[in-house]
This record gives C-alpha cells, sequence and structure tokens, in this order.
C-alpha cells in the first residue's frame, strides 16, 4: 500500500504529499479506505528515491495487481537466487519450498513487504562474488534502495578482498540513484537527504512510536527494558561496531560462501537500529530472508 501509493503520487508529481508523512498517511486512508479495516496511525514514506525505480514496472498495474506482481516477482528471484550456484543442489528445492512456505513468508505477503527483494540480492550477489565479482557486486548494490542491508555489505566485500566487487557495488548505487534522478527529478533526492538525517539523529516521536520501537533492534530491546535512551543508544553502536568487525572477518576467513552469507544475515538485527525479528530468523536458519511481523505482533511487544 505504502509502495503503490508512493510510486502513484510521484508519477502524479505530487512529490510534496510523498514526503509529507502525516498527509501521506492520510492519503493512503482515503484512497485505499475500501481495504482498510481501521485506518492506518502514521505510513509515512522514509525509503530513498532510488526504490522508486524498482517500482516503477508496477505502478500501471493497480493495487492488486501490483501487489500481487511484486511479491510473485520477487519470490520468483529469491528462488532463482537459492538455485543458483547452490553448494548442496539436491537440497535446493526442499530449502526454496521450506523458504516460500516458512511463516516468514507469509508474514511478507500478508503485509505486502519487500523482504523476498532484499533477500535475493543479498544471496546472488554474494555468491556470485566469486565468480563474476563485477556482477555480484552490482546486485548487492541494488541493495542500496534500502539502506540499513546494504551498509554491511562493504565490509564483507573488504573481508574477502574484492576491491572490484567493491566499485561495482558503488558504480550500481550510484546508477540507481541517477535513474531516480532523471525519471523523478533532483528535488526529491534534495528534499530526503536531510529528512533521513533529521530521522536519524533527531526522529519524530511519531517515528519512535510506530517505527524504530515495534522493532526487535538492540536499541528497542534495551528502551522497553527500561534503559535510558542514551545509554541505549551506546549499546545500540557497539552492536553495529561488533557487526561489521564479525561481518569483516567471516568474510576474510576460510568459510564457504553460504556459511558468510549466514553470518552477513545474522548481524543485520544487531546492525540496523530497527529490525524485524522473524524475518531475521529465518535469515540465519537458510541463505534467505523473508518476512515481517504484524504490527499487532509489534504492539504487543512494545507494550509488554
Amino acid at each position: 500500500m505504502v509502495f503503490y501509493g508512493a510510486i502513484r503520487s510521484m508519477l502524479a508529481g505530487k512529490l510534496a504529499l510523498v514526503l509529507d508523512a502525516e498527509a501521506f498517511t492520510a492519503h493512503l486512508n482515503q484512497s485505499f479506505a475500501s481495504w482498510l479495516t481501521v485506518p492506518l496511525e502514521f505510513r509515512p514514506w522514509f525509503y530513498p528515491p532510488s526504490f522508486l525505480v524498482l517500482l516503477l514496472p508496477f505502478a500501471p498495474l493497480g493495487f492488486a495487481g501490483s501487489y500481487v506482481a511484486f511479491q510473485a516477482a520477487t519470490a520468483g528471484l529469491l528462488a532463482w537466487a537459492l538455485r543458483n550456484r547452490a553448494e548442496q543442489p539436491r537440497l535446493t528445492p526442499y530449502i526454496i519450498a521450506v523458504v516460500l512456505v516458512s511463516p516468514s513468508a507469509s508474514l511478507n505477503l500478508a503485509d505486502g513487504q519487500c523482504a523476498f527483494l532484499v533477500a535475493a540480492l543479498l544471496v546472488a550477489g554474494v555468491r556470485l562474488l566469486g565468480p563474476r565479482p563485477l556482477l555480484g557486486g552490482a546486485i548487492l548494490g541494488l541493495l542500496s534502495f534500502k539502506p540499513q542491508f546494504f551498509l554491511l555489505v562493504p565490509f564483507a566485500l573488504l573481508g574477502l578482498r574484492q576491491y572490484r566487487g567493491l566499485r561495482a557495488a558503488a558504480c550500481s548505487a550510484f546508477a540507481l540513484a541517477f535513474a531516480s534522478v532523471m525519471i523523478f527529478g533532483i528535488e526529491l533526492w534534495i528534499r530526503w537527504i536531510p529528512q533521513a538525517f533529521n530521522n536519524l539523529v533527531s526522529p519524530d516521536e511519531k517515528w519512535l512510536a510506530y517505527g524504530r520501537i515495534w522493532g526487535h533492534s538492540v536499541w528497542a530491546c534495551a528502551v522497553l527494558l527500561g534503559v535510558p535512551e542514551r545509554i541505549a543508544s551506546i549499546l545500540q553502536l557497539g552492536a553495529i561496531v561488533s557487526s561489521a568487525a564479525a561481518t569483516f572477518v567471516a568474510f576474510r576467513s576460510p568459510l564457504n560462501s553460504d556459511s558468510k552469507l549466514i553470518v552477513l544475515l545474522a548481524r543485520q538485527p544487531c546492525w540496523r537500529p530497527r529490525i524485524r525479528a522473524p524475518m531475521m530468523r529465518r535469515c540465519w536458519r537458510s541463505p534467505s530472508c523473508c518476512g515481517s511481523p504484524h504490527r499487532s505482533m509489534r504492539r504487543a511487544f512494545s507494550t509488554g
């Protein structure tokens, strides 16, 4: 709903609407009233403008059509990524089946999220780094549409001494951003960058209430346990540093490709200020990440 609402609004030239969290939430409530059992309380668009480029092919399909097409396409991409260069080919069909019917995948489908796409890019990119470093790096660079999953990638590439892959990732991320500028204009980035920075250093109270505190991050868990926010932020910083170090060490080690991938995925809950636990549990159990919890689950966690 957020994805479709944002891309359709941008195509209609309503940039200010997309970047105004309250107005955008109101727009979603009005546009999708027949689909909602209760009004949305807070649904901002906080993704980088580059994500809009990936959503563009689905915009003409209508709300229901774009949802089905996006989930089907990204699930298919994930299945291909899991099959491509698999270290245990005979087990691959079973792994794909387990991933796509897992509770986490069901939650991803119910929420209309992009976990299939994130997982596909991570799996395909890491597995291709050995035989085709430029292609693998370019695929990993596309994760810049969701930066919290991209930021550990440079540490992995440095650990592998994959400097060609690192350059390819940077070029890919830049190309995606440049495409968004050419399609939607530079103003979107000019307005989004300070907004993203403000959300990081001085977040809106609603973003804390409906965003960060719903996550199962180190910061969220510490705050919910009664730890002062300043100390919780220090603990989160320590988790970030340890995640970067663990990723670098794992990718420098002689572990096989899928084992390194599992380390990269397993460190995501510690790295991100906001993470959804069911998705990452699925990540470290198999080389994939699929899903996100329902809002009710997050509220239950928040209220204890």
